[in-house]
């Protein structure tokens, strides 16, 4: 399930069961899961309970034609594909529906289900020995017999995962929280209303990433109510515990919610690509993404909605100067993923670079020298660092290179330095001419590196570079851009 989600057709025709017991494995109990979706949801009831319950059972048995088209459309799914007859199969679902029927009456009436005291639920896992698994969820389904919502539901559940709880214990109620999360409404009542449908899937990612940190990192703990007690618990579970059922669901939730058509934020296609870039990132899993490569094709198939011939004047609107519509662009590049999107943004840049006036429209209308040298250097730092095509990128880049070099030639690059009155910013700012090789001769550029040593070797460099900062980590992110541009122009620290 980690993997993403499989069809109907696929999950049943993985788990044909013979006998009784493979009606309850996990997988086949997710088959049953969806099979019975709207009688299950109806009933506020999960596979576990059905499975240990023969008062339930009986009363799915006389529901109508409810197990009759369960059962007609899993067992044409089993066949499909196959010389077995249909009606056969159907056949053998009847006799096993009947015999799981009267083997839990059976045996609950020889043994009947323990009752749980919520204080001691580890031991009394510990103390079942016969058919531990059987026991364990009949006890358990009957600790939920009482209650009728999926919010109560998952409160007692979560009531009996105890601080310290035995990882044997824990994975019962790992189990019964998944089968009972897998329902939409229950996981609606317990997060509580939200706003917009990206903040329910970032509420998903942050459980399924480590539990309570990332949720309250996202600033999504304070949009639940009512339930927030019981959040509190699942959550200190996610981040503490392996809960792999339970992640493994809200895996599927995102799927569910990324295969929608509900916007995330807005109906504007600049509002939703915000919000696709935003979940993009917060899926992101090293070189992977949560939820694999189902996660990524979702995302996909919604930046092909959102980035589009039709959709790209209100992504890069036509009336702000060519200099800002080719940095936008290039930063819609950046964040997008999926190739149709890609080819449409990555068209229109290069359509931009051949506008006519490119050469003049590419600095700002006022200025002075160096701020027109940094909008073009703005530009070909983003188009060398970008994720472009190897080619389009060099061809972009020299095309800016000569663009600079004709400014360069325009102005004494050292004296428009030598009038900024802050030393640390004149440091900067060579640095950062330095960068780009068509700044000046070999001879120039050694002068500008002299310069630039000799103001960043002022004993006060450092004490400037840093001042105004508001804590370490402004400090530490002040140095690690003093690195970069050092990187850049090609000194060592």
């Amino acid at each position: 399930m980690a993997d993403g989600p499989i069809t109907e057709d696929q999950l049943l025709q993985s788990v044909v069961c013979t006998t009784t017991e493979e009606f309850y494995a996990d997988r086949a109990r997710d088959a049953i899961g969806r099979m019975l979706r709207d009688y299950l949801e109806t009933n506020r009831l999960t596979p576990i309970e059905l499975l240990h319950g023969p008062r339930h059972q009986l009363a799915l048995a006389n529901a109508g034609t409810t197990l009759t088209q369960a059962v007609q459309k899993a067992a044409s799914a089993q066949v499909r594909g196959s010389s077995r007859p249909v009606t056969e199969r159907i056949k053998e679902f009847y006799v096993l529906s009947d015999a799981i029927r009267a083997e839990t009456k059976a045996t609950l009436e020889k043994t009947p289900a323990p009752v749980i005291d919520p204080s001691a639920f580890p031991a009394l896992v510990t103390g079942l020995t016969d058919r531990r698994d059987f026991q364990t969820f009949a006890a358990l389904s009957l600790h939920l017999d009482t209650v009728k919502t999926w919010s109560e539901k998952i409160t007692m559940t979560l009531a009996l995962a105890a601080p310290g709880i035995d990882e044997t214990s824990l994975d019962y109620l790992d189990r019964l929280l998944a089968e009972l999360l897998r329902s939409p409404a229950a996981t609606n009542d317990l997060l509580g209303p939200v706003r917009r449908l990206e903040e329910r899937i970032q509420q998903f990612i942050g459980l399924v990433r480590d539990g309570a940190g990332d949720l309250k990192r996202a600033g999504r703990a304070t949009s639940i109510s009512g339930t927030s007690s019981s959040v509190e618990r699942l959550t200190v579970l996610m981040a503490t515990r392996a809960m792999q059922a339970c992640r493994d669901v809200f895996r599927g939730h995102i799927h569910r919610e990324l295969a929608s058509f509900t916007a995330l934020a807005g109906q504007a296609p600049d509002v939703e690509f915000g919000a696709l870039v935003r979940l993009r990132r917060a899926l992101a899993d090293g070189s992977e993404m949560i939820g694999g490569d189902t996660t990524r094709e979702l995302i996909e198939r919604r930046m092909n909605r959102a980035v589009s011939p039709e959709t790209l004047a209100i992504l890069v609107d036509p009336k702000i100067g060519l200099h800002s519509r080719i940095d936008r662009t290039l930063a819609l590049i950046e964040d997008t993923i999926g190739e149709n999107p890609r080819t449409t943004l990555i068209q229109h840049l290069e359509y931009l670079f051949e506008d006519r006036g490119l050469e003049r429209e590419m600095f700002p209308t006022q200025g002075d020298g160096l701020k027109r040298l940094r909008a073009v250097g703005q530009i070909l730092r983003r188009v060398r660092l970008s994720n472009l095509p190897k080619g389009k990128r060099e061809r972009l880049g020299e095309k800016l290179t000569k663009i600079m070099a004709e400014e360069l030639r325009k102005h004494d690059v050292f004296r428009l330095v030598e009038a900024i009155e802050d030393p640390t910013q004149r440091a900067l700012e060579l640095l950062d001419l330095m960068a780009y090789p068509a700044l000046t001769t070999r001879l120039a550029q050694a002068e500008a590196r002299k310069r630039a040593m000799g103001y960043m070797r002022r004993p006060e460099f450092l004490t400037d570079l840093l001042a105004g900062s508001i804590d370490d980590g402004e400090k530490a992110r002040r140095l690690i851009d003093l690195r970069r541009r050092l990187a850049d122009a090609g000194i060592s620290d």
